[in-house]
């Protein structure tokens, strides 16, 4: 009873005494004796009078045990036996509980044990380590352990050592096993050493020759073979089979090296031709001037983007001119130590010039070759150098016979149709005469000096023609004698001419022989040329550098001259602007033993090959490497204008994710080691697929600014779609990844083509500025162990700088019962769990109706261990849905036979090209296994916290015995303090802990966010191992500053607030232990064993012989039950006490009756005692009423 309580009490018993004194009359007991007594209680303090109370208690209890209190003997007996049965029956209750408790607590502990069996079962902890472990230590350890990178490098070196050159290993040929990998054999294709030759294929003979090595054939009298080339295109060819996906040769083939054979398996096949060095970059405009007479300003650029490309115009013109250049420089300078040269038979020689060809001769083999460059004109050579690109040859077959079966026929290439028949051929001098145009310099814009004859005469030319002579006359006069001859080849041929004599000497073109015939084209007549001698007439050309007069006769050379200065190189060439003025590729066909038409194989199809991630864990599907790019936009939280200048364009949006195609593809790259300049751009890329550049282009209406396309794109988010180069249609599409970009490193391919994927990578600007994210993702199955494993890794690019790695692994099975619980004994154990959980729930239902039918529901609630029930059941229950949900989606779990991604594995371009459906099935995949993995993670993470709220139930359960629940109840009287502690605790340390972000999270990883800085503050309080800070925190901030935080920080934080948390605890510890200690109490072996004892007894013994507890109980209640009624036995007491008049208690104070009363009952208020005394002083009306309110505290008192 509260003191409120008792005063209201003491108050009303006081009023309702001075009522009933009134009604009773004079014979009623006063209260005025102990007036004195009343008022000194009331005017001690409230707790002195409480004190008071429970001493008198305590001493009334003391002397009624000792036998002070005399009882009436009638009802001695009675009570004495009531307190024997009392006493046992307290005995046998707290038997009866602590066995139930114990009960508890063993039901408790073996439902622990059993759901650790089971989870064990469940859970391959030891083998999901092992598999894991091998990642971290194989995948992971060349890794910073700090989890960031220093640079990009970091990354590409793992990708290097630790992927792709770890996992990708292609099978060894020769080892006598046909491996996955390996084929059948042909050629440099597949291993026919294990697996036998592909016998379907066919012979084919390859002659390709350049135009020295075809000159032979296409002028007997001259080849020029022998002319040496320092610098040639170095054209090269190959054969490409659709059958086999790939080239015949590993490399592109030298031209001119004779006749090759190869075998070719049926299909369509293509010869590729390549120039594989670029001449353009060897020969100026003015020496393409000089040997091919070409305007500058009319010559394109370089359109082809590679190296390789076969058939670029500027390629085209720069390899004629360069090829004239070679022929005229070895012409007029002829070493006489040169290895000997085709012989000319000087006896079919004109008379004129035979004893100049016999002194030749005599001089050595190497003159002949002279003798040749002096009676060819040199538009012949012109001619033939102008056609001259490219290779001539055929490809055939055997048909059976001697005779073969042409497949394809190659002819040279260039700027004239019929260039190589040279001047026999009227149709070349007039392609060259048609494609005159004004001598206009490239940059000034002026004359380069010479007329054009041309012009003049179409300015001439009207109605009526002009005869020969009025021509003659007009060119006479055009050619001023200022004009110099042009080239340096016209000074080679007059010196030769002047030192051999040969020719007869003359002033004008009438001292010349016009039967003289020319040994080239046949023709008769000669002309007085520009060095005074008689020359025959196809050596007139170019008036103002061939003719004396500077204008080729007509009448005596009717077809001679006219020949332009200049020309247009479009003109000459229709498709200028073309990347591909000559053919680069000649289909044809073979179908021996196949179909036409049909699909060819040759040998197996790409197909899995075994790769070994780790030891016994393969890989399934490719490697996911994936990016995510943000996009860049301006600054604007930078308000300095002066600051602006340098953030335009550098800020990103770091949550918008750009998803436009990006990078470049290496392989048309020049400096990238995949480079590949034999590959045609337009037949991998679509024209949208590429970056534009702007460039001044040549066009039949003069330069014009052109867009056009260049190097291709590198990669295309996962939502572009190949084939429509747009969006890929939904059901294709991935939506959590629509704009990443996804490259994959497929297990088909061999080792070589991953390693070409990774240096595309590389360089193809994969990782540039705007790179926020790089995953790197690979499924593991490790068939001993049925065991399936998700490794993922992932590097965040900040945006301070700095590059972050982590990784994440999980483990999933996929046969739950069928493969891990063939017995079904696991699935018993998994029953019985699910049982004792339900029968848990329902006993704690039960309590829960007990409390609400006792009215005492918050009184439930109120307990902790209640709560901790609850919880358990709850996170067991949703654990359980969890491992069910898992089964039924690892039941239905599927995966295909292979999962080929990539277009094709073996692609010397696009490598990264995607089959869109095959990817989003890989993909569906890998969520699935994700999602496997995650749930397994999340039952096991619910089933720890099953375990966690086990062992608190425990702890609960084993609070009834002093000693187990030593620490429960050391806790919970701790548990005030330790609120008001950590209240403060938490004020000074996250105080501390956010000095510590503003002070060091600059520099030390450790402060850089306030939850990490209260999480090292923790492990710094507890390790207090400056090794692992002092250097890092020191260097961060100012040295006095530091030493400031540390020492405050170690004086409070850790000396005073740590050893104050230990105190709280040892002091309520040690409080608990004395109050266990005060009693005596049994350990908990011997009350185990009484427990064990006990209920073996009641199960093996006979009911005669051995009485349990709960029937000792009944005994006593039954016997209680005869007993007076509690109300008896109290107004016995009551009746004894009236025998004995006063109390004596030490220092002779006497208590009679009343005051025993007034001391055991009810608490003397001051106010209340005030408020009788003017009661007394009122009258006895309201004494009254306060009678009737006495009488009924009595009566509830007494009750």
């Amino acid at each position: 009873m509260s003191a409120r309580r008792r005063a209201v009490a003491v108050a009303t018993h006081l009023k309702g005494k001075h009522g009933a004194k009134k009604a009773r009359g004079p014979e009623s007991d006063s209260d005025s004796d102990h007036t004195a007594d009343v008022l000194a209680i009331v005017n001690e303090a409230p707790t002195a009078t409480a004190k008071r109370a429970n001493d008198v208690e305590h001493i009334l209890n003391r002397r009624v045990d000792k036998r002070q209190f005399v009882v009436d003997p009638a009802r001695n007996d009675v009570l004495n036996r009531e307190k024997q049965i009392d006493g046992l029956l307290v005995k046998v209750e707290e038997r009866i509980f602590k066995s139930r408790k114990y009960a508890n607590a063993f039901a408790l502990v073996l439902f622990l044990l059993l759901y650790l069996i089971m989870l064990f079962n469940q859970n391959d902890v030891l083998t999901a380590y092992d598999i894991e472990s091998s990642a971290q230590n194989q995948i992971s350890i060349s890794l910073p352990k700090t989890f960031f990178l220093e640079n990009k490098d970091d990354f590409w070196n793992w990708m290097t050592d630790r992927v792709v050159n770890k996992v990708f290993t292609d099978p060894a040929c020769g080892n006598g096993v046909c491996e996955p990998g390996e084929g059948k054999g042909f050629g440099r294709f597949g291993c026919a050493a294990d697996c036998g030759r592909f016998l379907e294929v066919t012979p084919i003979t390859i002659d390709l020759v350049p135009f020295l090595n075809a000159s032979r054939d296409i002028n007997p009298a001259w080849s020029w073979e022998e002319v040496p080339q320092r610098i040639t295109p170095d054209y090269r060819w190959n054969i490409f089979s659709e059958a086999v996906n790939d080239y015949i040769f590993e490399e592109a083939q030298p031209a001119g090296k004779g006749k090759v054979v190869v075998e070719v398996p049926d299909g369509k096949l293509s010869l590729r031709l390549y120039q594989t060095t670029k001449v353009s970059e060897a020969i100026d405009a003015d020496t393409i001037k000089d040997y091919l007479r070409i305007s500058q300003p009319t010559l394109p650029l370089r359109v082809a983007t590679n190296d390789f490309a076969f058939g670029d115009p500027r390629e085209v013109i720069a390899a004629s001119a360069l090829l004239m250049k070679q022929l005229q420089d070895y012409c007029w300078s002829i070493d006489p130590g040169m290895p000997p040269q085709q012989s000319i038979d000087c006896a079919l020689v004109d008379p004129s010039l035979q004893d100049y060809c016999y002194s030749l001769q005599g001089g050595g083999d190497g003159a002949a070759f002279l003798l040749n460059c002096l009676v060819h004109p040199l538009p012949d050579s012109m001619f033939k150098a102008m056609q001259s690109y490219g290779l001539k040859g055929k490809i055939t077959m055997p048909n059976g016979t001697k005779d073969q079966i042409e497949l394809a026929s190659v002819d040279m290439c260039g700027l004239l149709p019929n260039g190589t028949q040279g001047i026999t051929n009227p149709s070349n001098k007039a392609a060259f005469l048609a494609a005159r145009t004004p001598c206009i310099g490239r940059r000034s814009g002026d004359f380069d000096g010479g007329v054009d004859i041309f012009e003049q005469l179409d300015e001439l030319d009207g109605d009526a023609p002009l005869t020969l002579n009025q021509q003659q006359q007009h060119r006479t006069q055009g050619m001023g004698s200022g004009v110099e001859a042009m080239g340096s080849d016209l000074e080679g041929r007059r010196s030769g001419r002047r030192a051999a004599g040969y020719l007869e000497p003359c002033t004008k073109h009438l001292d010349c022989s016009m039967l003289v015939e020319d040994l080239v084209t046949g023709g008769k007549g000669q002309f007085c040329d520009a060095t005074g001698t008689c020359n025959t007439c196809p050596q007139c050309n170019w008036d103002v550098e061939d003719s004396v007069d500077r204008a080729c006769p007509l009448n005596e050379c009717p077809d001679s001259g006219l020949f332009p200065s200049c020309v247009d190189a479009g003109k000459l060439t229709p498709n200028i602007n073309s990347p591909k003025t000559c053919k680069d590729a000649y289909d044809f066909e073979i179908w021996r033993f196949n179909a036409p038409g049909s699909a060819v194989s040759v040998g197996d199809p790409p197909s899995e090959i075994v790769r070994w991630v780790t030891p016994f864990n393969r890989l399934v599907g490719p490697i996911t490497v994936s990016t995510t790019r943000v996009q860049k936009g301006s600054c604007t939280e930078v308000q300095n204008r002066d600051v602006q200048n340098y953030t335009l364009g550098q800020c990103v949006q770091a949550d918008v994710l750009d998803g436009t195609p990006m990078g470049k593809d290496p392989t048309y790259i020049a400096t990238s080691p995949i480079y590949n300049g034999r590959l045609d751009v337009e037949r991998y890329y679509k024209r949208s697929e590429r970056y534009n550049r702007t460039i001044t282009r040549l066009t039949t209406e003069g330069y014009k600014v052109l867009e056009e396309p260049t190097t291709p794109y590198g990669f295309f988010p996962h939502q572009y779609d190949l084939a429509t180069e747009g969006e890929k249609p939904a059901d294709l599409i991935m939506e959590d990844y629509r704009d990443h970009f996804k490259c994959y490193f497929d297990g088909r391919g061999s080792a070589a083509q991953a390693n070409a994927q990774l240096q595309y990578l590389k360089d193809s600007n994969f990782i540039n500025p705007e790179t926020s994210t790089v995953t790197v993702e690979m499924i593991t199955y490790n068939a001993q162990i049925n065991m399936f494993m998700m490794l993922a890794y992932s590097f965040l690019w900040k945006p301070g700088g700095t590059i972050e790695w982590d990784y994440n692994s999980n483990t999933v099975f996929m046969d739950l019962y069928t493969a891990k619980d063939p017995t079904g004994s696991r699935f018993g154990l998994e029953i019985l769990v699910i049982l004792a959980l339900v029968f848990n729930i329902c006993l704690e239902l039960h309590d829960m109706y007990s409390a609400v039918r006792k009215m005492q529901l918050s009184t439930y609630f109120a307990h902790y261990g209640n709560w901790f029930d609850w919880f358990h059941f709850g996170f067991m229950s949703a654990a359980w849905y969890m491992w069910f949900t898992h089964h039924a989606n690892t039941a239905a779990f599927e995966m295909a036979d292979s999962y080929p991604v990539n277009t094709d594995v073996g692609a010397l371009s696009r490598m990264f090209a995607t089959n869109a459906t095959h990817e989003y099935a890989f993909l569906a995949f890998q969520n699935e296994v994700r999602a496997r993995s995650d749930d397994l993670a999340t039952y096991q993470a619910l089933a720890g916290i099953c375990v966690v709220c086990f062992v608190m139930r425990v702890l609960k359960v084993m609070d009834f015995q002093p000693r187990l629940g030593l620490v429960t109840r050391t806790v919970t009287a701790a548990l005030p303090d330790l609120l008001h502690f950590l209240f403060l605790f938490m004020i000074v340390f996250v105080g501390y802990a956010i000095c510590a972000n503003l002070l060091f999270g600059h520099q030390f990883d450790k402060f850089y966010s306030l939850p990490m800085s209260v999480l090292y503050l923790l492990f710094i309080t507890f390790s207090m191992d400056k090794t692992t800070f002092y250097d890092q925190m020191s260097h961060a901030a100012p040295p006095w500053i530091f030493h400031l935080w540390l020492w405050t920080f170690t004086i409070v934080g850790y000396l005073v607030l740590f050893n104050i948390f230990l105190a709280i605890l040892v002091d309520s510890y040690f409080a608990m232990k004395e109050e266990v200690e005060k009693e005596f109490h049994r350990g908990v072996p011997e009350e185990i064993e009484d427990f064990v004892r006990h209920k073996w007894n009641s199960l093996t013994k006979k009911k005669d012989v051995f009485m349990p507890d709960e029937k000792v109980k009944e005994v006593l209640l039954l016997h209680k039950a005869g007993l007076p009624s509690t109300a008896s036995v109290r107004k016995s007491v009551l009746d004894t006490i009236n025998h004995k008049e006063v109390i004596i208690l030490p220092g002779g104070i006497e208590i009679d009756r009343k005051w025993m009363w007034r001391l055991t009952h009810v608490f003397v208020d001051p106010l209340l005692v005030a408020g009788k005394q003017a009661a007394d002083k009122g009258g006895g009306g309201g004494g009254e009423k306060g009678g009737g309110g006495g009488g009924g505290e009595h009566g509830a008192l007494d009750r």
